[in-house]
């Protein structure tokens, strides 16, 4: 990878700069410094992976042992971020139906080291790996949970401070008064926010619910719950991740976990805060209510407590759960399966039915659509029949752009170029709700034609009306695009859908750059050239 800053200043003949003040420098507006990671990868066909995706199977397969596998020797070589890598080893062994086993491998082994008021509490593989799982298979379990109740926190933007220092008195009330009345605000949205995750069990990914049956199982293994004080040990180890980990943060920072589409304001962050903190103290089975910090939290101690016990039902029943799940729930995520990797309402309108006398999103139908890895499907609801969906195949996709805010008077708009028949190609234009929804298409878009072959380097990023181009004015129909595509710019995140050979090369990558460093380690009395993709994973076993 390419690591490089670069210093952005304002045009001398920016227009902006005229319409504010002819005086105004470059200097005064200031500048920004950005740091820029461009990295370029090979990808082969995946039959060159499969001996690599092979041994990485077996190493968390077989029993547990003490001596070093493929898995401990990537981690001791890799260079990136534990998240980015964490990332990676996930959706890798997701794609191979072997998540479970990898976690389980993972939490083992730190399960060696731990102690019991540190468990699962650091910075390890271990944790970062479960975390990140959480987030690919998860996503959509959280939206349905908590989605409802931070909607009418952001809707009713009420006041709830209750910290004694920061309350903002107004006419008579008293400083008592308010704050007796926020905690009741605040009560309730964490009575909503509770009572939709303890009824949600069923709701859970059963790929989830697995893997924390197996922490659990591991957990009592090595702390008896019958033996000094480790009752509470198993619950606290699950509730690391699922409260502290998952849920709260989700609270926290609602935009980060897709529940909203835009940061929350000073007041709703502070109720989210508030919230948070007390689905955190739940989490923490109130064992943290007694010390001395944030003070101003005691009023929402007794429903905290109370509640307890409702915290170790819920993770009782989340992994009350079969051992032998059917292929469906355990392989649900392999890249064969038709995950939807994106949904949700956008205006819809065919280039070859554009009305000539009509523009804007008004001349447009409102369609729900879902994007898998293989289909772009679409319908007039969310909730419409398989039978009355219309479906796209991703590999006759040959463009997905954003489309010029004039052609159609109105913003957030993009289209996709879609091949027909071996003649004919159909510009499909959508407006999406905002520009973070807008890009959000664009990019899934993007990545689930990463493969197709036909891409145009070339589009009109503009339409076709009244007889001409809006974007370069030329008048045939079929006339050659006047921009140059960006197919390849996406936006990185854990959604993405699973790419097996991208993943298995990134591995790959690192492996090859540790080589030196693990075969000095592991095999110094054996002299050993470098290896080839398909030798390499056979000289890692030994």
């Amino acid at each position: 990878p390419r690591v490089a800053w670069y210093r952005l200043v304002a045009r001398k003949s920016s227009p902006g700069l005229k319409r504010r003040s002819p005086e105004v420098t470059n200097e005064e507006l200031g500048s920004l410094r950005v740091m820029v990671l461009v990295r370029e990868d090979t990808i082969l066909p995946s039959q060159y992976y499969r001996p690599l995706l092979d041994l990485m199977v077996k190493s968390v397969q077989t029993p547990w042992v003490t001596y070093a596998n493929v898995v401990t020797m990537f981690e001791e070589v890799a260079v990136a971020g534990k998240t980015e890598m964490a990332t990676i080893m996930v959706k890798v062994y997701l794609g191979q139906g072997r998540v479970v086993e990898y976690l389980d491998f993972l939490n083992q082994r730190d399960l060696e080291k731990s102690e019991k008021a540190t468990l699962f509490r650091g910075n390890s593989y271990a944790t970062k790996a479960n975390d990140q799982f959480m987030k690919v298979v998860a996503t959509k379990y959280l939206q349905q949970v908590l989605k409802p109740v931070i909607d009418m926190i952001y809707e009713e933007k009420k006041y709830c401070e209750i910290d004694p220092t920061k309350i903002e008195t107004s006419g008579r009330q008293t400083a008592e008064s308010m704050i007796e009345a926020n905690v009741a605000t605040v009560a309730s949205y964490v009575l909503r926010a509770s009572k939709a995750i303890f009824s949600s069990v069923r709701q859970c990914p059963p790929v989830m619910r697995l893997a924390f049956k197996r922490l659990r199982k591991r957990v009592e293994e090595t702390f008896p719950p019958n033996e000094d004080d480790n009752a509470n040990t198993c619950y606290l180890a699950l509730s690391g991740f699922v409260f502290l980990r998952f849920f709260a943060p989700a609270i926290l920072s609602p935009k980060l976990f897709f529940l909203k589409d835009a940061h929350p304001d000073k007041r709703t962050s502070r109720t989210l805060t508030l919230v948070a903190k007390a689905i955190q103290n739940m989490g923490n089975l109130g064992g943290q209510l007694s010390s001395a910090k944030e003070m101003f939290m005691k009023p929402l101690h007794p429903l905290i407590v109370d509640n307890v016990p409702q915290v170790k039902d819920f993770l009782d029943r989340l992994v009350d759960i079969s051992d032998t799940l059917d292929d469906s729930s355990i392989h649900q995520y392999n890249t064969s399966a038709p995950v939807i990797l994106k949904e949700g309402y956008l205006m819809k309108k065919k280039g070859s039915s554009l009305a000539l006398d009509v523009v804007g999103a008004m001349a447009m139908q409102k369609r729900y659509f879902w994007l898998s890895r293989f289909t772009l499907m679409y319908g007039k609801a969310a909730d419409c029949s398989d039978k009355d969906r219309h479906t796209l195949s991703v590999q006759c996709i040959l463009a997905v752009e954003p489309v010029d805010p004039a052609a159609f008077q109105t913003p957030n708009a993009f289209q996709v170029v879609y091949q027909l028949s071996q003649s004919k190609t159909e510009i499909y234009y959508f407006v999406a709700k905002d520009v973070n929804d807008q890009q959000q298409w664009i990019s899934s878009l993007r990545k689930v034609c990463l493969q197709n072959r036909d891409m145009w380097p070339i589009y009109h990023p503009g339409a076709l009306r009244k007889g001409k181009w809006t974007c370069c004015q030329q008048m045939d129909k079929n006339a050659t695009g006047c921009s140059k595509s960006h197919g390849g710019v996406i936006l990185g995140d854990y959604q993405d859908p699973l790419d097996p050979e991208a993943e298995a090369q990134t591995i790959y990558s690192q492996l090859w750059n540790g080589f030196e460093t693990l075969r000095q380690k592991y095999c110094a009395d054996r002299p050993f050239p470098l290896p080839s993709l398909a030798t390499l994973t056979e000289d890692f076993s030994i």
